[in-house]
Formats: structure tokens, sequence, C-alpha cells
């Protein structure tokens, strides 16, 4: 293969590291806004030990976050799959969808004043 051949490829391979950076600082940023958060703890001790230990807890939190984020998504998705697209009341699930989100939204922000409150 020439180098002009691998050209889309190198810039695919520059995006994908670009978007893999913002991934892992993003699953990383709640560990630090949340104020009784556990995770800080962890940082905190690992502190201690070195740069090392840090970069150590931080690597272990983001492949356990993303692989819980991941296996959600396949669980869902294996769900989905089982629906049946031609069942009459998929059209009425769809035509209601943005009701249903946002009932659902409006449902957790109640849950969540009296559980915060």
């Amino acid at each position: 293969m020439t180098t002009s051949m691998l050209e889309p490829f190198k810039k695919l391979v520059r995006l994908a590291r670009y978007f893999y950076r913002w991934v892992s600082l993003c699953s990383c940023l709640p560990v630090w806004r949340s104020t009784g958060s556990p995770e800080r703890t962890y940082f905190l001790s690992a502190g201690a030990k070195g740069w090392q230990a840090v970069l150590l807890v931080a690597l272990i939190y983001n492949v356990i976050t993303l692989s819980g984020m991941l296996l959600m998504v396949s669980v869902g998705q294996q769900g989905l799959s089982r629906v049946n697209p031609h069942w009459p009341g998929v059209a009425r699930f769809e035509h209601n969808e943005n009701i249903l989100t946002g009932l659902t939204l409006v449902g957790l922000a109640v849950l969540n004043f009296f559980i915060e409150f």
C-alpha cells in the first residue's frame, strides 16, 4: 500500500484518538463535580501513593465505567431487537415516544426533588 492510500486511515486514527481523549476526560469529570462521591476518596488515597497510583485508579475507573455503559447499551439493544416492528402497538409507541420521554424526565425530577430534600 502506498502512503497516499493510508492518508484517510491516518485521519481516522487521529480522530479516534481525539474522541477517546474526550471520552476519557468526560468520564472523569463527574467524580470531581459531585459532592458525596465515594470515588473521590479513592483518588485522594491514591494521591498519597504518587501519580502512578492516581493514573491507575483513573484507568480502572474509566475501564469499569465504559464497560458498564457498553454492557447496558448491548442489553438495551438486545431488548429492542426482540420487539416485533410489525406489532400494531409499535406505531402508537413511536407516535408518543416524546411524551413518554418527557413524562419519564418529569417523574425522575420529582423523585429527585423528594430524595434530595
